[in-house]
């Protein structure tokens, strides 16, 4: 299976990639780096254990956290930036790395943000570096990666230029449509792009000859043999992605192993070779799961389903298609562009009203130094003197105060811009639940179709009576799903947006909460769902009503109803 975005492609570098040391030497067992990182932490060396981590960030992933947090409390009370700025870095590096983008794009910029504010280059490289994977404009990231090449040129730091070089590459490769179907392809077009890739490709080879780094060698043929695959030549495919395996396994790159595994997994199905596809997904799956890769879970699972189906294993495919659909609901919720596009929004606020601080507290300061000095030319100068200064700090002071009505009106209009992302998110996730919930009503109706087709064949009688069971259970909450799917219109979008404006008490588990009742669902039924007994429902519907202004006579659904009609009078 070709990737459907190049986003997906080993995070679109080894994670060894995300600092220079993770080229060098390695270290022998978790054990004895866990240590090491210990010790220098209690040694409040976190420069040096932050670097230790970013060499190995295959540990679990509680243990990781617990430790950043420490050295995130520690360099904030002591107040050290250039740690603190490392330890937002390698927060980054570790949420990059279980596929949670919106938490690492967060932290590449808060350690941009410190990094650029204390002219530390190299720092800033590096998140600036990590932090264009994360986006999905191709233009955005290509002007990034562009400003991280020229520090790593400047600061001569070879190894993180080829990477730079390479994302580049890769960067180009994004252009192209990689599910249009080969006899609707450009032919020109994806020369033009992959003339541009190679380009770049071509420079990180060069310059690996310095380095002879074996990490820089399984990232090429990750990205060849994605080309490979993209013009159908599954013979060079597969030798690009088993050298892949071979340097993975060198240098202990799990990502990059699991990766590789996975386009094996889908070369071998096209193919019709499916033991073995099989084999290379499950390999795939014991590492994604046990590492935390949830990412790479969703496309395995989704070749699961695909690959089932292709064998005439309908049970098995439907199976995978249900983990498919509930870890791309996860998945989303923290990929999702739109909350990464806040995240951006919300940082560019808070420069802004940084600016404004930092420039209040200069007028203030200035206005004492022309004060004294007016107190000191009145003894000099005379009255005439005084009066002249007083008009000049006037027209200064009038200046300034326009200057800083300015700054206030545009972030004003950020906060505005801001509002729209959220509303937008909040939609979009409605819409995501929507799409979800319809995808597997017409999978459960096609095989009901199937089932009925195969009822007739003694051969499959068991196998169907077996399927039947299950089936019954699925139509069970079939209807459920298909009210689940009327939340996502945009009258019911617009009473969730006034009920958060109006009614700030009113918390997410009661917004769920009030929709199930919106979906007319009896307490018995509510309680099997959220895990809790009939009289808790009571107990919180009766909180949520309190939260709303209810009086005792006044229904929800009534309630309901009459917002509905507010905002329709108002459209």
């Amino acid at each position: 299976m070709v990737l459907k975005n190049l986003n997906y492609i080993l995070i679109l570098l080894f994670l060894s990639f995300v600092h220079p040391l993770t080229a060098q030497d390695s270290v022998d067992g978790n054990d004895e780096l866990k240590i090491q990182i210990e010790k220098l932490t209690k040694e409040n060396d976190i420069l040096t254990a932050n670097q230790l981590i970013n060499k190995n960030l295959s540990f679990d992933p509680k243990y990781v956290l617990e430790i950043l947090n420490n050295h995130l409390k520690y360099a904030k009370e002591k107040n050290k930036p250039k740690e603190l700025a490392s330890t937002y870095y390698t927060l980054g590096n570790f949420w990059h790395t279980l596929g949670n983008k919106s938490k690492a794009f967060e932290n590449y910029l808060s350690c941009e943000s410190i990094s650029r504010s204390n002219n530390d280059l190299q720092l800033l490289g590096f998140s600036m570096k990590n932090r264009a994977t994360l986006i999905n404009n191709t233009d955005e990231r290509l002007e990034l990666l562009e400003k991280s090449i020229k520090i790593f040129e400047e600061i001569k730091d070879t190894l993180n230029l080829a990477i730079s070089h390479m994302n580049m590459g890769v960067a180009h490769s994004m252009y192209l449509n990689w599910e249009t179907p080969p006899d609707q392809r450009s032919l020109e077009k994806v020369k033009l792009h992959k003339e541009n890739a190679f380009r770049h490709f071509n420079i990180v080879e060069s310059l690996n000859k310095q380095l002879k780094n074996e990490e820089i060698p399984s990232a090429l043929n990750t990205y060849y043999g994605e080309w490979f695959v993209y013009e159908r030549n599954f013979e060079e495919a597969k030798k690009a992605y088993e050298k892949v395996l071979y340097y993975s396994s060198r240098t202990n790159q799990l990502k990059g192993r699991v990766n590789a595994l996975v386009q094996i997994a889908f070369i071998d199905k096209e193919l019709k070779h499916y033991t073995q596809a099989i084999t290379a997904l499950n390999e795939a799956e014991e590492l994604s799961k046990t590492y935390g890769f949830n990412d790479h879970l969703v496309d395995i699972y989704d070749q699961y389903a695909v690959l089932y189906d292709s064998i005439g294993n309908p049970k098995k495919s439907l199976e995978y298609t249900r983990l498919y659909a509930k870890k791309a609901l996860e998945l989303s919720n923290t990929n999702n562009q739109d909350k990464i596009q806040i995240v951006s929004l919300e940082h560019n606020l808070a420069e802004n009203e940084l600016k404004i601080e930092k420039y209040e507290a200069q007028t203030k300061f200035n206005r004492s130094i022309i004060i004294f000095g007016c107190i000191i030319l009145i003894f000099i100068a005379g009255i005439s003197y005084l009066i002249i200064k007083n008009n000049r700090k006037k027209i200064e002071s009038l200046e300034k105060n326009k200057i800083i009505t300015e700054i206030q009106l545009k972030n004003q209009q950020l906060e505005d811009e801001l509002l729209k992302e959220k509303v937008g998110y909040a939609q979009n996730h409605l819409v995501t639940v929507a799409n979800l919930s319809n995808k597997i009503l017409n999978f459960l109706d096609d095989l009901k179709i199937q089932v009925k087709e195969l009822s007739h064949n003694s051969t499959y009688q068991q196998g169907i009576n077996d399927l039947r069971v299950s089936f019954s259970k699925i139509l069970n909450d079939k209807s459920y799903l298909t009210e689940l799917n009327t939340l996502s219109s945009e009258l019911n979008q617009e009473f969730f947006i006034h009920i958060r404006k109006n009614y700030p008490e009113v918390t997410k588990k009661d917004e769920q909460l009030l929709s199930f009742i919106i979906l007319n669902m009896t307490s018995k039924e509510i309680g099997k769902i959220l895990n809790i007994s009939t009289e808790s429902v009571y107990i919180k519907r009766h909180r949520l009503r309190k939260k709303l202004n209810l009086e005792n006579n006044d229904s929800i659904p009534e309630f309901y109803e009459e917002i509905l009609g507010t905002i329709t009078s108002k459209s």
